[in-house]
This record gives C-alpha cells, sequence and structure tokens, in this order.
C-alpha cells in the first residue's frame, strides 16, 4: 500500500505518453503522440491568454504602437 500511494502521488504521469498495452492503445484508437501533442498545441494557442500587463500599461502600448491583436477579455 505505501508503494501503491507513492506511486499515485509522487511519480508524474506525462500528458503525452500513453501508458496502455498496445492491444489497449490500438482499441482506444491507437493516437500518435503527434496528433495529441498538436491537439495540446491548439487548444492552448486558442484559451491560452495570460494577463502579463495591467490595463494601463497595455493602453500605454498600444497608443504607441500600431497592436493587431484584440485585447484579452
Amino acid at each position: 500500500s505505501h508503494t501503491m500511494n507513492a506511486m499515485l502521488s509522487e511519480y508524474h504521469y506525462p500528458r503525452l505518453a500513453d501508458r496502455s498495452d498496445p492491444r489497449s492503445w490500438s482499441d482506444a484508437g491507437g493516437e500518435d503522440i503527434r496528433v495529441k501533442a498538436r491537439a495540446i498545441v491548439r487548444e492552448t494557442l486558442a484559451n491560452h491568454r495570460p494577463d502579463y500587463l495591467g490595463s494601463a500599461a497595455d493602453r500605454a502600448i498600444r497608443g504607441r504602437f500600431n497592436i493587431l491583436l484584440d485585447r484579452p477579455v
């Protein structure tokens, strides 16, 4: 039980790697790691909107430069 608890809390399970056996992987669609990586990249680019600047700094930069991207919501 100690080993199982340590594995569940201390072991890193990668997002991309599929740890299933080959038959289970194939039965589940056999998704290639590159396909998974592209899906994660697309999802990240579509939805990740970090807020590094405050709105005053954003306005100042946009007032000085021709920024083509919309303001983050």
